[in-house]
């Protein structure tokens, strides 16, 4: 019986043990690369980019350069009528509708790698960007909660807004009309406690969003996530991505792979092995790993070097 197990490598140049809390934070890494799958509209395929979903019904777009058929792919992809925008690191971003018809939205969501603590500060980051067709508005955020988002929630036919606060947010007001350039949205947090998932899109009602109204839609390119009690960490993360993809310098083979999978580095490695749900199930700094006893599923492997980051899909083939 043949088992088919995808595995997630990210390694990143850790100086503290402060960390980002977001799992494939720029979206690199994915099972299936996305492509139209009803022609010239995009489905959703989020899910593309495990751990990463649609938070209610409504159907968020992933864009990777590896999608030939240039529907989704980066830097042009046909959104909203036809748009070009390079990722602000490497070669993926996601993307959702803030504000179209009455209340409609669109959300991405994932699993923190752990829980946040409670009393403890947490500088929580993202970047987006207003593709050229797109109606800008001003809200736009980031939502942390402790249980997965309840899309009963949601008004409209199950992709209406989630009535809930964002902790981080966009200046109401503050319209995003840049085409051009990555802005960044962010903010330090004091946490509860217990906050395990994030959620990125529009809280707020149609009567609190400035901007175009009726079906023109406002849509919004995201890339770069970022959660971590050290701010210079996020920073950091996103130099290394930038590195993976100009300068890979880890080699892992075999792939697809049997018993054992082997990281090939000059550098002293640290790997941790995490489930979907960000459960640690595996910490080693040994180079060859052996997944013969792993069950069906997607893990993330996450290699602590000194020189740069590396992701690369493995599949394990029992």
């Amino acid at each position: 019986m043949r088992k088919i197990l995808f595995i997630f490598l990210v390694i990143s140049n850790y100086f503290s043990e402060a960390q980002n809390l977001v799992p494939n934070p720029s979206f690199e890494t994915y099972t299936v690369c996305p492509r139209s799958k009803s022609g010239y509209y995009v489905l959703d395929e989020v899910k593309d980019a495990p751990p990463w979903q649609s938070a209610t019904y409504g159907t968020p777009d992933y864009f990777n350069a590896c999608d030939t058929t240039k529907t989704v792919s980066v830097p042009f992809n046909y959104i909203e009528g036809g748009s070009y925008q390079y990722a602000r690191t490497g070669s993926a971003y996601m993307g959702v509708v803030t504000k179209v018809g009455v209340n409609n939205r669109e959300y991405i969501c994932a699993p923190l790698f752990s829980g946040l603590l409670g009393g403890e500060k947490y500088y929580i980051s993202m970047y987006i960007n207003c593709p050229n067709s797109s109606h800008p508005s001003d809200r736009i955020g980031i939502y942390l909660s402790s249980n997965y988002p309840d899309t009963g929630l949601t008004t409209g036919y199950g992709s209406g807004c989630l009535p809930v606060i964002p902790q981080i947010e966009n200046t109401p007001g503050n319209l995003l009309s840049d085409t051009l350039n990555w802005v960044q949205i962010s903010g330090w947090y004091t946490a509860i406690g217990g906050e395990n998932y994030i959620t990125i899109g529009n809280f707020s009602p149609d009567s609190l969003t400035t901007g175009v109204g009726g079906f023109y839609a406002s849509y919004y390119y995201i890339d770069d996530i970022c959660i971590s009690t050290d701010s210079s960490e996020c920073a950091k993360r996103a130099e290394s991505i930038k590195k993976n993809v100009n300068d890979a310098d880890v080699n892992i083979y075999p792939n697809p792979a049997n018993n054992k999978i082997s990281i090939d580095t000059k550098d002293e490695t640290e790997i941790k092995l995490y489930d979907l749900l960000g459960k640690e199930i595996l910490d080693t700094k040994e180079k060859e790993i052996d997944v013969s006893g792993f069950n069906d599923g997607v893990y993330f492997i996450q290699v602590k070097t000194s020189q740069s980051t590396y992701t690369q899909k493995i599949i394990v083939q029992h």
